[in-house]
């Protein structure tokens, strides 16, 4: 009967569309796979030489700042086998207090554009172990109401090492440790970390695959 030959038909396209789908998570490459990637976690901020000359200057720190919350979107491309090209927004702050002064907020965001280096199903199948680095512009404000500081633009840079735990064909889970370096000045005190180590997780979305020519032109 038709409706049979129209079933069968349709249960091997969805069967040969399975086995496509997954050649491609077997094939070992991200050559023209889009990912786009929404992460959370913590910044840990080091300022061992601001602290030490905070209070040589009479204004010790008051409380611990070890950090704070940090948000990271990235947008990557591959562009062969084994190399993303990513686009990278992100976002931190904390608050300290020095003695003598109104309480500080440190606030941190910017755009990187960097690439990743990715070996696909290594050790282990789906899992995705990679090494980065970036660089782009970084705004850093760190000021209170006592010590007004305008915001700074700098050019941070980056390293970062990280994995992505592919579920299926289209999510996967990203742990990414990323170290920045930006500094900005305040004034009478010393130069103070703006950058630091960022421990971050979240999705991962595979976009699939396109071919190059259709992404950059003449490529």
């Amino acid at each position: 009967p038709r409706r049979l030959e129209d079933l069968v038909s349709a249960r091997l396209a969805a069967l040969i569309a399975c086995l496509g789908a997954g050649a491609a998570l077997a094939d070992g490459s991200v050559d023209g796979e889009g990912q786009i990637s929404v992460l959370g976690g913590f910044r840990w901020v080091p300022n061992w030489y601001f602290e030490a000359k905070a209070a040589a200057a009479g204004n010790p720190l008051v409380r611990p700042a070890p950090g704070g919350p940090a948000i990271d979107a990235s947008f990557s491309l591959g562009v062969n086998e084994f190399t993303l090209v990513a686009i990278d927004l992100f976002g931190s702050w904390y608050p300290f207090e020095l003695e003598g002064h109104q309480p500080f907020n440190s606030t941190t965001y910017g755009a990187l554009l960097g690439v990743q280096v990715v070996k696909v199903d290594f050790p282990i199948e789906r899992l995705r172990p990679y090494l980065g680095a970036q660089v782009g512009p970084t705004y850093a404000i760190v000021s209170s109401a006592s010590l007004p500081n305008p915001e700074k633009l700098l050019m941070s840079l980056n390293a970062s090492v990280g994995a992505t735990w592919r579920l299926n064909e289209r999510y996967g889970l990203t742990f990414d440790l990323r170290y920045m370096y930006a500094r900005v000045w305040l004034p009478d005190l010393a130069g103070i970390n703006a950058g630091g180590v960022w421990f971050t997780a979240g999705l991962t979305i595979f976009t699939g695959r396109a071919p190059k020519q259709e992404i950059i032109p003449g490529f």
